[in-house]
C-alpha cells in the first residue's frame, strides 16, 4: 500500500468519522484503488460524437410578498371532502 493511498484513506476514515484497523485499511484501499481506475476509464472514453450537454439558465419566478385580504377559507372549505360548521376540514381518523 502505497504512503499516498494510506495518507488519503485515513483522511477519508477521520471525515468519515470511522475507525478502520489495518485489514480494513487494505480493502478499503484496494476498493477505492479500484474506483479510482474506474473514473480513470471513463477519461479514456471518446466522447467526440455527443453532444455537450447545455446547461440552461433558471429564472425564480418570485411574486412580490404583499398582504391581501382575500377570504379563501369557504373555497378551501369547498374542496375538502369533509368540513364542519365552523369552518374545520375533517379528516379520517388514523389510529
Amino acid at each position: 500500500m502505497d504512503e499516498k493511498m494510506d495518507y488519503n484513506l485515513d483522511n477519508l476514515a477521520k471525515l468519515s468519522k470511522i475507525k478502520l484497523n489495518d485489514d480494513e485499511k487494505k480493502e478499503f484501499s484496494e476498493h477505492i484503488k479500484n474506483m479510482i481506475g474506474f473514473m480513470d476509464n471513463l477519461s479514456n472514453i471518446d466522447t467526440s460524437g455527443v453532444d455537450k450537454a447545455k446547461v440552461q439558465e433558471s429564472k425564480a419566478y418570485l411574486r412580490e410578498d404583499v398582504a391581501n385580504k382575500d377570504n379563501i377559507s369557504s373555497e378551501i372549505i369547498k374542496n375538502a371532502p369533509l368540513s364542519d360548521n365552523d369552518g374545520s376540514v375533517l379528516i379520517s381518523k388514523i389510529l
